[in-house]
C-alpha cells in the first residue's frame, strides 16, 4: 500500500486519521491481535482499520509481529505526550466548565 503524505503537520495527519488515537490507546494497554483491536473500537470498517494500522506502522508508532500489534518506543513516547495533553484538557475543563474534546485513554 502506498501512503500519500500531505503538506499538513504530521500531528494533524495523525489526529485526523480515523481510529488512530483509539488504536494507540488500545495498544498502550499492551500488545493485541487485530481482532482484539477491532473489538475495542466502535465497529470500524475492516479496510479503514487495516489502513490505519498500516499508517501507524509506516509512521514508526506500531509494529506487527506475526498477528500481534504493539507500540514501538516512539508509540509509547507519543502516548505519554497524549496522556499529558489529556491531563491539561481535564484541568482546562475544571477551570472553564467545558469540554473541548475528549481523548480516549487506555
Amino acid at each position: 500500500m502506498h501512503v500519500v503524505k500531505s503538506n499538513r503537520s504530521p500531528m494533524l495527519d495523525l489526529c485526523g486519521r480515523r481510529h488512530a488515537m483509539e488504536i494507540l490507546a488500545e495498544l498502550a494497554a499492551g500488545p493485541a491481535r487485530y481482532t482484539s483491536v477491532k473489538r475495542a473500537l466502535d465497529k470500524p470498517h475492516a479496510r479503514t482499520l487495516t489502513d490505519t494500522l498500516r499508517y501507524l506502522q509506516g509512521e514508526g508508532l506500531v509494529v506487527q509481529s506475526e498477528s500481534v500489534y504493539a507500540l514501538t518506543e516512539a508509540g509509547v513516547a507519543l502516548v505519554a505526550i497524549l496522556a499529558r495533553l489529556q491531563a491539561d484538557l481535564d484541568a482546562w475543563h475544571r477551570e472553564h466548565g467545558q469540554v473541548p474534546f475528549q481523548l480516549q485513554a487506555a
